[in-house]
């Protein structure tokens, strides 16, 4: 049956008795009928003792008139009843036509119809059945405005967060093992991210400790490919690293402590990283390299906060034996500490006519 709003009526064949009801879509309210006539919970005691004497195959439906204005719907029910004589006659039970379209239920009643609907589980019959009648079913853009306005304006309070949070983590394995089936090859485009960032933003969203904690002990001991890691070096390379990402990484550095396995296992790495030609590369490019003087007053401070121990000044000491130096770099320190030595003493010189002890 097709999509029709307008007037029915469901006939017991057995008796002729006849329900009227008027809806929006015909063929699904016929379906909730049906289904509430099952399940023995129809509003109409009348039609569910019939249906439960004579059965299923006793009831047939038709549509009766198609109404193209939704709010003469009641006023040609009204007609129909009246005309079959549907409520003393049949299955109706109120004499008059009714409707709950447009009705705005108290908070009371919203709160009693929650409570009654909560716990209550879909057969997996049920959710199939919904699933293939909805599949493929576009949902009307009014409808789509209508719930993003209502969205739009909604205030969620930090119980309800609090709740939603708790949902989320209760989830059972099997629902997360599809939901990561499902996400995976997925990628999201440059606009979806750029509205997912904004919304994060806006609501001053951060992982809570517990979570940072959880991703942490997911990911230590976790090997990325050889491809992931070239995937990673191109999605960054060329990419500025932001200073606040900058500082956290310098501070979380500053107190990290390196076990004896991950500093073996760090200088392998950069020994086979680091072949001859990429080092002479490297001492070609660094030789004409300068500092300027806001990195090297940079590089002072944090060089005088800095404590070596005594085992990395020994380490340090014996690296820097044997070491020659080439002409040019011997003849800059030199030009530098002549320079340095100038400006102090030009700076102890004493000028007269000042007192030095008093200060004056």
């Amino acid at each position: 049956m097709a999509k029709v709003t307008g007037i029915y009526k469901i006939t017991n064949t057995q008796t002729g008795k006849v329900y009227v009801g008027s809806a929006l879509s015909i063929e699904r309210r016929i379906d909730k009928h049906m289904k509430d006539l099952k399940a023995g919970t129809h509003h109409s005691s009348k039609l569910q003792r019939s249906y439960a004497k004579w059965g299923m195959a006793a009831f047939v439906h038709e549509v009766l008139e198609v109404v193209a204005v939704p709010a003469d719907l009641l006023v040609r029910e009204q007609r129909w009843i009246d005309t079959l004589d549907a409520c003393r006659g049949g299955y109706n039970m109120r004499p008059r036509a009714e409707s709950n379209l447009g009705h705005k239920f108290t908070p009371e009643s919203r709160a009693r119809l929650s409570a009654a609907l909560k716990g209550i589980k879909r057969t997996p019959e049920q959710v199939a059945a919904l699933r293939l009648r909805m599949q493929g079913k576009p949902f009307p853009a009014e409808a789509l405005a209508k719930a993003r306005l209502a969205n739009s304006k909604r205030v969620i309070t930090p119980e309800e967060r609090q709740r939603r949070a708790d949902r989320a983590r209760n989830i059972s394995d099997e629902t997360r093992a599809k939901r990561s089936a499902s996400m995976k090859g997925k990628t999201w485009s440059p606009e979806s991210r750029a509205k997912l960032s904004a919304s994060l933003k806006a609501c001053g969203w951060k992982p809570s400790a517990e979570h940072i904690a959880k991703l942490r002990a997911i990911h230590t001991g976790c090997k990325r490919s050889d491809a992931f890691k070239q995937n990673l070096r191109d999605k960054f390379k060329g990419r500025p690293c932001h200073a606040n990402a900058r500082r956290g990484v310098s501070l979380a550095n500053r107190v990290r402590v390196w076990s004896e396995v991950s500093r073996q296992r760090l200088a392998e790495s950069q020994k086979a990283r680091w072949s001859d030609d990429l080092r002479q590369a490297q001492s070609e490019k660094m030789r004409s390299f300068r500092h300027t003087d806001e990195s090297k007053a940079k590089i002072a401070a944090s060089n005088s906060r800095r404590v070596y121990s005594e085992e990395t000044l020994r380490k340090m000491s014996e690296s820097q034996k044997g070491r020659k130096q080439s002409p040019e770099v011997v003849a800059r320190r030199t030009a530098t500490r002549l320079a340095n030595l100038a400006a102090k003493k030009a700076a102890q010189t004493v000028l007269p006519g000042k007192n030095y002890s008093l200060g004056l």
